[in-house]
Parts: structure tokens; sequence; C-alpha cells
């Protein structure tokens, strides 16, 4: 149980950390995309104000939110005039790995992008930081877990030894509380009283079977005796009628006491089952 409520554990984890990866990587992607927007927007603007590349880069950077953001100004032909920003941002081809943004005007191209692939890493390592805390907090509420339950469920399996120990005379047997908790002591108590109640209909059953045999040997006694006694030797017919006769009452006491016996027993049977 404790190994299952474990796994379901980690395996929740698991998923979560997954997901909050995802998560923070689409925010992560949107905000770079944002800002590089944000950073080539304003690039151009100082740019069109007559602005050396250097002057415009340096009016760009006074905007804190486009901090990490690399930016390019290249002529017509493609070639850069002006960058700032570290990582150089690849131009006029960029790279995989970078999130880019660029807007074409008559006097050239203005871009600005982030290099993406350190960010990830970043976030990667985020994850695998969370996801070893949930492992490691996995493990300690495992191990609590364990020794809750097994601290709970030690008197239930000492019960449970007593009682196999027990087995081999359970008419005579009587359980011992392994703990003083109120819960076990009543526990216990219930089932030695249990006990009690099917010694006690024990005896009364065997009782019950020592009396039936003693009256049913009587009448079994008497016919066999009328029997051997009769076939002993050859006898007048008024005889044999006087011999079956006997064995007719006989034979008819035997029945009255089946019945009586039946009927005691159906009695017994249908109290133990209204008891239940």
């Amino acid at each position: 149980m404790t190994l299952g409520f474990s796994i379901t554990l980690l395996f929740f984890a698991l998923i979560s950390c997954s997901a909050f990866h995802l998560w923070m990587r689409q925010a992560a992607h949107e905000d770079a995309e944002e800002r590089t927007w944000a950073a080539a927007e304003h690039l151009v603007l100082e740019w069109k104000s007559d602005r050396s590349p250097a002057k415009a880069f340096e009016e760009v950077h006074e905007d804190a939110r486009l901090d990490r953001v690399s930016m390019i100004i290249a002529d017509k032909s493609g070639r850069v005039i002006g960058h700032d920003g570290h990582p150089t941002l690849p131009w006029p081809k960029p790279k995989a790995g970078w999130v880019v943004h660029s807007i074409t005007l008559h006097r050239g191209t203005v871009a600005a992008g982030i290099h993406w692939t350190p960010i990830e890493s970043e976030l990667l390592k985020r994850t695998l930081s969370i996801g070893l805390f949930a492992l490691l907090a996995t493990l300690v509420a495992g191990s609590a877990t364990w020794f809750i339950v097994g601290r709970t469920l030690q008197p239930i399996d000492q019960l449970a030894g007593g009682a196999e120990a027990a087995s081999a005379n359970p008419f005579l047997a009587r359980l011992t509380a392994p703990s003083k908790d109120a819960e076990m002591v009543h526990l216990v108590a219930t089932l030695n009283g249990m006990l009690d109640r099917l010694t006690e209909d024990s005896k009364g059953r065997e009782q019950f079977y020592s009396a039936a045999a003693h009256e049913l040997r009587t009448p079994l006694t008497v016919l066999i005796a009328e029997i051997e006694v009769t076939l002993s030797r050859p006898r007048m017919s008024s005889e044999y009628i006087d011999a079956l006769e006997n064995l007719r009452t006989q034979t008819l006491r035997l029945a009255g006491l089946t019945e009586s016996l039946l009927a005691l027993n159906r009695l017994n049977v249908g109290s133990a089952n209204e008891a239940l």
C-alpha cells in the first residue's frame, strides 16, 4: 500500500513538473518575442529620426525591458553597419536557437533578437531542480507513511499471529490485546466473546449428540435383540406375529425419536438464523 502511494505521488509530481516546464517555456518564449518586437520597433523609431546607429542603440537601451536583447542595423545590401548586445545577433541568416524580429525599411533592415538556447537551458535546470525536490519529497513522504502505517498496523499483525497460533484449538483459545489502545482492547474483547459463544454452542451440540445417541441406542438394541432371538430357531406363525408386533412398536418409537431430534435441530437452526 505504501509503495503504491509513493509511486502514485511520484507520478503526479513528474506530470506536474513536466506541465510546469512547458508552461514556463511557453511564457518565456512569448516574453522573448514581445521584447524583440518592442526592441525592433523602438530602434526603427530612433533610426528614422536621422540618428546614427550608435545613437539609436543608446536611446533604445534606455528601455530596461530590452535587457539581453541583441540588435543590428543593416544597409540595403545587407551589410551590418551597427550592432549592439552580447552575443551578436547572426545576420543575415539568424541561426537556430534565436528568437528574432526584423523590420525592413527603405534605408535598410533593423533586427532584434534574443539568444533562446541559454534561456531554455536555464528553464530545464530549474525543472530538473524542482523534479529532484519532488523526488526527495516523495521519498520522505513514502518513508513517513511506511513508518506511520507500520506502527499503526503492527498491533493488528500481532493479533493475527496470536489468532493463527491458537487455531489448533480455537474453542479453548483466548486472544490477548497487543496494545492498551481502547479500540484494540475492545476488538480483542469482542473476539473473545465470540469465541466464548462458539465454545458454548459447541458444548451444547456435543450434549445434544450424546443425548440423541443414547436415546437412539435403546430402541436399536431392542430391535437387534428381537430379530436375533426370532431368527435363532424355527417358530410358529403366532410367534413370528408377536415378534413383528414388537419390532413395529420399537420402530415407531425410533421414528418418533428421529422426528423429535429433527424438530429440535430445526428449532436450533432457526434460532441461530434469527440471531444473525
